[in-house]
Parts: structure tokens; C-alpha cells; sequence
């Protein structure tokens, strides 16, 4: 789905200690996209996603997307109690400050959708445009109910004797409504990354310290983000973008989050796409590619 990821817009920088895998093509205001998913689940999770996003929003600005910390090719956090989201929170905002990036436009899927819309409450200065995209971790839920259910099943009746291909096939059939197989390319990626040690001391690493670290630091984050919604809200424009079809985040979350967002950002607006997933940029590329490109020409 969408062209292959060109390996020359690939590369590598040192944030705070961390060694950081990015792409970086295109010219003009930058649109950063941050992938979803988080340290340690099973599936691995990188800048690769977005290979149906990447040229078309090129040809109208400079496209960045990097990974995540402790994901696809980007290192680990050094310490167990550093496991958390305020450490992943600190590493995009210092990935953002290194390149010294100004007029953002930021587009976050899933988990990503949390941490873009933290930064763009951290970061005012720099971030001009908010898009979310499919994410469950932004919408108010009942206290202590978890968003994970989805994929503690995906994960459950994986293929595993199918290799990781398999399981990846798996992974993203189980949220994809017209995306179809994945390319051979995408899978060999990702494959690599999941039998990679990076990933495997990841999830390691996750099952030992998530209990302690991850959830709390990620209820705090979910927290720190209504009351702002809640008090000032955000005075930018907010693009909210979600599969109607969704199955690991049902679009009555993104109702939910929009209305909780609308109270005090004036200028936001929700689009729902038809016959798409989780993954609405891999489902619907072309629907979904020209919604963000006339949300940032606007």
C-alpha cells in the first residue's frame, strides 16, 4: 500500500542520548507524523506505516516522521523507571527542538494521537496545526477501564506458527476494512524489526515494567489532557480524523473526544471516513491524504 518509504529519506540522529531512525523529505512547512502503538507490544510499530502518506503530502510540505522511543529503530529507554510516557513525551519534544522545527502542522494516529496533542499543549510556540487520527488513548473513558482489550485478543489468537509475517498479517487484518495484503516490502520490515533484539528486550522490558511505569504515567497523561481541554482548550485548528468502521477504537470514542474538544477550541472540525479502520491512512490513502492537505493549506 503506498510507495515504498525512499531508503535515502531515511536517517538517524542522537536525541538526549537516544539514537532516533526519522524521515525527512519534501520542502516548506513541516507536517511531522507520529506513529501509533507503544514500547513493547507485541507488534512492532514504525515510520513505515505511513508509506501511503508520505509522498502525497510531500508535494506540499517538508514530511517528517520518526520513530517513536523505544520503537521500530529508535533506542531503548535507559532505565526501568524511564518506561513511562513522560519519557516518550520528552524525546519527540527534544527531537522536535534538535531540528528546530517551527509552524508544525502534527499528525497523530492511535497513541500518537495523545502524544501530539501534549505536544501541541507543550510546545505553542512551535506547533501552528493539530490533527488526530483514530485515537483512543485522547477520549474520556470510564476510571480504570483500559483501551487494550483489542489487542490482548488480536494477540491471543495470532498465528504464531506462521512466523512474524504471520502475526503482522494478522496484527493488521484483524483492523484493516479495505487495505487488502499487506506488500511483501512493508512485511519484511517489520518482520525484521520484530525478531529484531531491540523489539524483543522492548517487550521484555514492558511485560516487567508496565504495571509500575507505563499505565500510571499514561493515565496522567490522558489526565493532564482533558483538564486542558477542559480549562483553556487549544487555540489552534484541530483536525479530528476517524475510520467509521473502526474496531480497536470505535468512532463513538471519537465523538467523545470531539465533543469534549469543541467545549473551548473554537476552531476544530471531525471528519468521518467510510469503510475504514484503525489504520484510516492505509484503508482510504487517497481520502485520507486529502483531508490533511486541505486542512493545512487552509
Amino acid at each position: 500500500m503506498g510507495e515504498p518509504l525512499n531508503p535515502d529519506d531515511i536517517r538517524y540522529i542522537t536525541v538526549n542520548g537516544i539514537r532516533t531512525r526519522y524521515l525527512d523529505t519534501g520542502s516548506g512547512t513541516p507536517i511531522v507524523l507520529i506513529h501509533g502503538g507503544h514500547f513493547g507490544i507485541f507488534v512492532p510499530m514504525g515510520i513505515e506505516v505511513w508509506s501511503a502518506t508520505v509522498h502525497p503530502l510531500a508535494r506540499h510540505g517538508r514530511v517528517l516522521a520518526f520513530d517513536k522511543l523505544g520503537q521500530g529503530w529508535t533506542d531503548l529507554p535507559a532505565a526501568d523507571e524511564k518506561w513511562t510516557f513522560d519519557s516518550v513525551l520528552e524525546h519527540a519534544t527534544a527531537f522536535l527542538e534538535q531540528l528546530d522545527l517551527t509552524d508544525i502542522t502534527l499528525v497523530g494516529h492511535s497513541r500518537g494521537g495523545l502524544l501530539a496533542t501534549r505536544l501541541a499543549m507543550e510546545l505553542p510556540t512551535r506547533v501552528r496545526r493539530l490533527v488526530v487520527v483514530s485515537s483512543a488513548s485522547t477520549a474520556p473513558a470510564p476510571p480504570g477501564e483500559s483501551d487494550m482489550g483489542f489487542y490482548d485478543e488480536v494477540e491471543r489468537t495470532a498465528p504464531t506458527d506462521l512466523g512474524a509475517e504471520g502475526v503482522i498479517s494478522h496484527y493488521h487484518s484483524a483492523q484493516a476494512v479495505a487495505e487488502g495484503p499487506l506488500s511483501p516490502e512493508y512485511l519484511r520490515i517489520a518482520a525484521e524489526m520484530m525478531e529484531g533484539a531491540n523489539h524483543k528486550a522492548a517487550v521484555d522490558a514492558y511485560t516487567r515494567t508496565s504495571a509500575e511505569h507505563w499505565i500510571p504515567s499514561l493515565g496522567r497523561a490522558k489526565r493532564k489532557v482533558f483538564d486542558h481541554l477542559e480549562g483553556p482548550g487549544l487555540d489552534i485548528p484541530v483536525l479530528v480524523v476517524w475510520g467509521k468502521d473502526d474496531r480497536s477504537a470505535p468512532v463513538e470514542l471519537g465523538h467523545q473526544f470531539f465533543d469534549l474538544l469543541a467545549r473551548r477550541t473554537s476552531d476544530c472540525s471531525m471528519y468521518v471516513i467510510n469503510r475504514a479502520g484503525h489504520q484510516v491512512f492505509r484503508d482510504r490513502p487517497e481520502a485520507f491524504n486529502n483531508m490533511v492537505v486541505g486542512f493545512v493549506n487552509t
